[in-house]
């Protein structure tokens, strides 16, 4: 085979597979704020979930997210999805008794109880509120 010949091939097969890693929704993003007064959730996780398949954020200071299947920001598949949010509660003084902080509503922790259901086309912005732990 000759060079040229190899270089074509190698070219066409990296096109190919650029393209078939490249076809889900990078640009599936928003941030996480408290109903109450718009204020940014400051930690989390935000995880979409459809059939089996889990996607995730990890929520920043300032409450925004970045969703990935399995590096952030690779993108999500369209489709129906059930959010909920994990990873907001936190141990208190373990050496003192403890407890745990809880900064948000619990039903946001389940997919069954949160309420959030969001349907994924394309690159989009979900901007998602919750209520605070009473």
């Amino acid at each position: 085979m000759s060079k040229n010949m190899t270089n074509i091939l190698f070219w066409v097969f990296f096109l190919m597979t650029f393209a078939i890693v490249g076809c889900g929704n990078p640009g599936v993003r928003g941030k996480v704020v408290y109903s109450d007064d718009k204020s940014p959730l400051p930690r989390g996780v935000v995880n979409f979930v459809k059939d089996g398949f889990i996607a995730r954020g990890q929520i920043d200071s300032n409450g925004n997210y970045v969703i990935g299947s399995k590096r952030a920001g690779d993108g999500l598949p369209a489709g129906e999805y059930k959010v909920y949010i994990t990873g907001t509660s936190r141990e208190i003084n373990p050496n003192l008794g403890g407890g745990l902080e809880r900064i948000i509503n619990p039903k946001y922790e389940q997919p069954t109880t949160s309420g959030l259901e969001l349907s994924v086309k394309g690159s989009q912005t979900f901007n998602i509120e919750v209520e605070r732990f009473d």
